[in-house]
């Protein structure tokens, strides 16, 4: 079993001790810990809001690589997501992340929704190629080791290799490529206890308080049952890798592609870049017209991060 944990790396002693006594109390469970890294120190700063946010991250990052160091089911990553604020310092975080932070995964992925700065969403795909393309050269060559001891690690970091190439198929041509679980293999849970099918699709399965926290109940409901439906027949589609690498995973109709990534990855074979990406125009995160069609065929026309919602 595999556990993966985000944090944005704030309360360094709380993270590192709580990453302690989890790992302890799972000792057959691979527990993989993700620091958010969004730019460097400035650029970092400016997103999260945060003052100090990028060296209090960096603190946790090599406190939780010690505590690596010393138990065999943990496995410490970087995560970012590329945006016009810091799609042109990819190179200056290729040398902090890969070259002096050494991560057992730098999870870089695109933006996406709409952002609450809208401005920071007007990314260019080309540039996302050519650094996803340089990330995998890195693991080819063996400048990073993808969570060297979780069991799998080659299988799935092919299948993260396939869903790189997915997402970017998707963002330059704005077009469905596979089949999405979401509401039937995967769910979103938000603070207050709304269930939803993904972080983007904003229609509510249930609430957990209100069903008594029966969760198989919510589940097998007509609401559900209505949700997936919908998902399937309308094809719906997005970038988010976290979906993708549901919908890759469990589609058998994958895995031979997975199994040549494998293959392409041992013979050294990376994704190749977009020589034309600098300089380059700003592209959205899906083209206009793809937009169009998330919104005709799914009633999506301002995706949320569901589990970032709160009260005001």
């Amino acid at each position: 079993m595999t556990l993966s944990i985000n944090t944005n790396g704030i309360q360094t002693y709380k993270i590192v001790d709580s990453a302690e006594r989890l790992v302890a109390r799972c000792p057959e469970t691979f527990v993989g810990i993700l620091c958010s890294l969004d730019g460097l120190q400035a650029t970092h700063d400016r997103i999260r809001g945060v003052p100090r946010n990028f060296e209090r991250t960096i603190e946790t990052f090599h406190a939780l690589a010690k505590l690596r160091d010393r138990v065999p089911n943990l496995g410490v990553g970087i995560t970012t997501t590329f945006c016009a604020w810091n799609q042109d310092e990819m190179d200056e975080m290729f040398e902090l992340v890969v070259r002096k932070l050494k991560p057992d995964n730098w999870d870089l992925s695109f933006v996406r929704g709409e952002a609450m700065v809208p401005a920071i969403e007007l990314a260019d795909v080309a540039k996302y190629r050519n650094i996803k393309a340089r990330l995998e050269r890195a693991y080819a060559d063996g400048e990073l080791r993808y969570y060297s001891n979780m069991p799998l690690a080659r299988f799935v970091h092919a299948k993260e290799r396939l869903s790189t190439r997915t997402v970017l198929k998707t963002l330059e041509t704005g077009t469905y490529q596979t089949p999405c679980y979401a509401g039937a293999l995967s769910a979103v849970i938000s603070e207050e206890g709304d269930v939803y099918p993904c972080e983007l699709l904003n229609r509510k399965i249930g609430n957990l308080r209100e069903a008594n926290y029966d969760f198989r109940a919510l589940w097998a409901a007509e609401e559900a049952r209505e949700i997936r439906e919908f998902v399937h027949k309308s094809k719906c589609f997005c970038t988010h890798e976290c979906n993708m690498s549901v919908n890759l995973l469990f589609n058998p109709a994958a895995y031979p592609r997975i199994a040549g990534e494998m293959v392409r990855e041992a013979m050294g074979v990376s994704l190749a870049p977009d020589r034309g990406a600098s300089p380059g125009p700003a592209a959205a995160p899906l083209a206009p017209q793809a937009k169009a069609t998330l919104h005709r065929e799914t009633g999506v026309r301002a995706p949320i991060r569901i589990t970032a919602r709160r009260k005001s």
